[in-house]
């Protein structure tokens, strides 16, 4: 019951998908306006900005494509001038020879426009030590970023679509993912279930009698 649990869950998670999808994109004035929260997680997303790419952070730990690898987190500033959201750019491989060398990305000068979803904060998992520091993050911090930009500083972030570019791959895993899945432990949990009264049937009632 616990893995159709589950599946129901990742159904309502696509249908949630598919009903934000449907709305308008969220451009520049809506994140000057009111800074979108996670009520609007899953929503379309069309910004025109610039790259902060002296800010940019990795975050680790990120699997695509059968892969580990880190994902490239850089700010982009709105033209408004006020409003800033930290944007999932891509995917990139890691380096296992050598953590710290990092695969060259290309971060276009200027103006850009730019399309995705928004995106809850990268969630907090386990690391070493109560502080980090150097460009790769196992928990990229919101307070830190606020700190750094300022308090127009978005709660959530874009992560951003289309075909790999600039270096960087854009699989992002969907939100009903693994549905099959469950339903297919579900199955086998059930089919023991039976077995296991089939066998107790046999066993304490007909060979008794027997």
């Amino acid at each position: 019951m616990w893995q159709l649990a589950r599946a129901d869950y990742k159904i309502g998670l696509r249908q949630a998908v598919e009903a934000a999808s449907a709305l308008e994109p969220l451009r520049n004035i809506d994140f000057i306006e009111r800074l979108p929260d996670a009520r609007d997680e899953h929503r379309r997303v069309q910004l025109h900005g610039i790259w902060l790419a002296d800010q940019t952070r990795y975050w680790d730990n990120i699997p695509m494509a059968d892969r580990t690898g880190l994902v490239v987190l850089t700010p982009l500033q709105l033209l408004d001038g006020k409003g800033i959201v930290l944007v999932q750019r891509g995917w990139i491989p890691r380096n296992f020879q050598d953590r710290k060398q990092l695969q060259m990305v290309d971060t276009p000068m200027g103006e850009v426009l730019i399309e995705g979803v928004v995106s809850h904060w990268p969630s907090q998992r386990i690391s070493l030590g109560s502080s980090e520091e150097g460009l790769i993050r196992q928990n990229p911090l919101l307070a830190e970023y606020q700190t750094l930009l300022g308090a127009h500083f978005a709660s959530v972030t874009v992560r951003q679509t289309g075909p790999a570019s600039q270096g960087m791959l854009r699989d992002w895993p969907r939100p009903d993912d693994g549905v099959n899945m469950h339903k297919g432990y579900a199955f086998q949990w059930f089919l023991l279930s039976a077995l296991v009264a089939a066998y107790y049937f046999w066993f304490q009632i007909v060979k008794r009698k027997q």
